[in-house]
């Protein structure tokens, strides 16, 4: 590095940059959270603050909603089944059935995936 740029650096330190005023504004925080500032005219740096702050308590648990209601006729599918009428019959949580009509059949050759 050659004499001129090192004096140009040293200069630059000492007056602080030449970009016109030198002073440091400093924040100060209240305990209600109002920033506000100070101005300083010292270079040195001022100590490091936390301005998090420490975590908050978690928050109690909410309560359970209320069970839903059952469907509009309260009748839930208990199983599904085909008969040996290859008909589909449903049978409902009350034990009801339901002939829901024959299933149509496809052949299949014998040399066909499935």
């Amino acid at each position: 590095m050659s004499e001129i740029i090192k004096m140009h650096v040293r200069e630059t330190i000492q007056t602080g940059g030449g970009g016109g005023s030198d002073a440091i504004w400093l924040p100060n925080v209240s305990e209600q959270g109002v920033i506000s500032w100070t101005k300083s005219t010292s270079t040195t740096a001022p100590t490091e603050r936390n301005i998090k702050g420490a975590d908050g308590q978690n928050g109690q648990d909410g309560q359970d909603g209320a069970p839903g209601q059952d469907g509009a006729d309260g009748l839930g599918i208990k199983s599904v089944d085909i008969n040996g009428s290859n008909h589909l019959i449903v049978t409902y949580d009350d034990n009801t059935t339901h002939d829901a009509g024959a299933l149509p059949t496809v052949p299949i050759a014998e040399n066909q995936e499935v």
